[in-house]
């Protein structure tokens, strides 16, 4: 895929998570939703939605190239970021101010966003953080062997769950459309056990 091919989905991919979370999105949940969308699209189909390139940084597994998708989404009038004061520092709010474009993510792409959308986007971040990204194998491996700033090997989850279980993503998208007609046994117990 080109280059402006991944950052227009990276772009898309930060809509569909503002769009979904309106209210609920600090830059920092964000870009951990956009990391763990990309990791699991890796386990399932062997590549990310993105073209973030994470490193391990003091809030985990982050890309300065977000900062410009967020200002180039911002100054197409889609977000506003707002700066917010708190007790312990600040964070930066980042909400909804029109209507977006058609998001252009695929069948797959979309059904792991939405996925991490509903089962990470209303948790805590510090619990997001401490239960969820650090134990991911990426993130895991660069924290333990001290790898701070350095890329991480997103890599080694490529084709995981394909590999392991003998599913493929589209099997899961058959299944999970078939079970909305009520045809078969939830798969649900399935991906919560990943």
């Amino acid at each position: 895929m080109a280059l402006e091919d991944k950052e227009a989905k990276t772009q898309d991919l930060l809509l569909y998570f503002i769009q979904k979370l309106d209210g609920a999105l600090g830059r920092t949940k964000l870009v951990k939703l956009c990391y763990l969308t990309d990791m699991f699209h890796r386990m399932t189909a062997g590549e990310p939605v993105t073209s973030f390139q994470y490193r391990l940084f003091e809030n985990g597994p982050f890309d300065v190239q977000f900062y410009g998708a967020v200002k180039a989404l911002e100054q197409a009038g889609f977000i506003q970021e707002n700066f917010v004061p708190e007790f312990n520092g600040h964070r930066y709010a980042i909400k909804k101010i029109k209507d977006f474009r058609e998001i252009a993510l695929s069948r797959d792409e979309r059904y792991v966003a939405e996925r991490v959308a509903d089962r990470f986007g209303k948790v805590r971040l510090d619990i997001l953080l401490d239960e969820v990204v650090y134990r991911t194998d990426p993130a895991k491996q660069a924290k333990e062997a001290g790898a701070v700033k350095e890329p991480l090997d997103m890599d080694q989850v490529n084709n995981q769950l394909k590999n392991n279980l003998g599913l493929d993503f589209e099997t899961y998208i058959a299944a999970k459309e078939a079970q909305a007609r009520g045809e078969q046994v939830p798969i649900e117990d399935i991906i919560n056990s990943l």
